[in-house]
């Protein structure tokens, strides 16, 4: 192992700056900006002691080294054309080399960048393989598709829309855990309340929309979205919705807003209006009002968070939409279970402006067509 003294850049004292002696350069960013770059432009190095050895870009034999004599005498040693380098900074390690095995020398600059590159191509390889699994379930959707309805092969092109999914795990709310949400969400009413009451004197003024007009067009295009949302959260389950826990994302400004808009309202009543919206079973780690055919609370009583969240395969939906396309496969599936390689379709519906059809569901699912969801 080399050990260095002065940094390989500006050649000052490892010790004085804190660069440690098993790393080639000193702390300064600079430094490591200058070696860095070196080592991208593919610049050599000494073999011996790791400095750059100036401008040109021809590749040095396995016995380059620079004039130092310390580094002669080290490029004695350097017998054989198979010896090992560092391949991050090219210096010499050892005189004997596996083909198949990528040295890295001691140092923490070059272990850095080892890592950095070792998980970027981690990253790819994990990109690439999900592209390649998100196509092979769009082609098994698609045979599933013409087999459950014959016809859509004379039809045009539907997109698919690969969900995520949700397993069907009802269970009976329980007593305990009602009591648990009734009190968490009487804490914030009521500091919802109080907040009301300190500011009931305050005008209140909201934002100016007389001059705003949706034309026809933007109208349409937003129905056609809601409605083919609530399609797409009835097709997947509600996988989102498992965040809600016992809070629903529901906090002080939901509560301000509908004292706002009901003034005469107690803390106790809207909180009692909440309870009578939890279900008799809801699905096991999820929202506490989310039942057997989605949430149960009303657009109005949900929190900014729910009525506003769009997965990212609910942002691919919007897009098209905006595209002004109405005809969908949509596709509940394992695409993001990477650690079961076996595809696998739960749920799929065929969705447009004149239809909707649920061509497949799991077993025991009763899948809603409600726009609520």
């Amino acid at each position: 192992m080399v050990v260095h003294e002065n940094c390989v850049i500006c050649d000052g004292l490892l010790s004085m700056a804190g660069g440690g002696t098993r790393s080639q350069l000193c702390s300064s960013p600079n430094c490591a900006l200058k070696y860095r770059n070196h080592l991208k432009c593919k610049l050599p190095c000494c073999r011996a002691c790791g400095r750059p050895m100036g401008n040109y870009k021809a590749a040095p034999d396995f016995r380059a080294v620079c004039a130092r004599s310390e580094c002669q005498t080290k490029a004695a040693s350097i017998r054989s054309p198979h010896a090992s380098f560092c391949r991050i900074c090219g210096i010499y390690l050892s005189n004997h080399s596996e083909s198949d095995t990528q040295h890295v020398c001691e140092s923490p600059f070059c272990k850095r960048w080892d890592s950095s590159d070792r998980i970027e191509k981690s990253q790819k390889l994990r990109a690439l393989n999900f592209i390649k699994r998100r196509n092979d379930l769009e082609e098994l959707a698609r045979q599933r598709a013409t087999v459950l309805l014959p016809e859509l092969n004379r039809g045009t092109s539907r997109k698919l829309i690969v969900l995520p999914h949700l397993e069907y795990n009802l269970h009976p709310s329980t007593p305990e855990r009602r009591q648990r949400v009734e009190a968490g969400f009487l804490v914030i009413a009521a500091e919802a309340y109080a907040f009301k009451q300190e500011h009931s004197t305050q005008p209140e003024t909201g934002p100016d929309n007389s001059g705003t007009e949706l034309s026809v067009t933007d109208e349409t295009l937003e129905q056609r979205f809601a409605r083919l949302n609530g399609s797409a959260c009835s097709t997947c389950g509600g996988r989102c919705c498992q965040l809600g826990g016992d809070h629903a994302f529901l906090k002080v400004d939901k509560f301000s807003e509908i004292f706002r808009e009901r003034p005469d309202a107690t803390p106790e009543g809207i909180v009692a209006e909440y309870m009578a919206r939890v279900p008799d079973e809801s699905f096991d780690y999820s929202c506490v009002f989310h039942g057997r055919n989605g949430c149960t609370l009303t657009r109005e009583q949900r929190s900014i968070t729910c009525n506003n969240y769009l997965c990212s395969s609910l942002v691919e939906l919007r897009n098209e939409v905006d595209e002004n396309n109405s005809e969908f496969l949509l596709a509940a599936t394992n695409l993001r279970d990477e650690d079961n390689p076996e595809l696998a379709i739960f749920r799929m519906r065929m969705v447009d402006d004149h239809d909707e059809r649920v061509l497949e569901s799991a077993p025991n699912l009763e899948c809603s067509d409600s726009s609520e969801l």
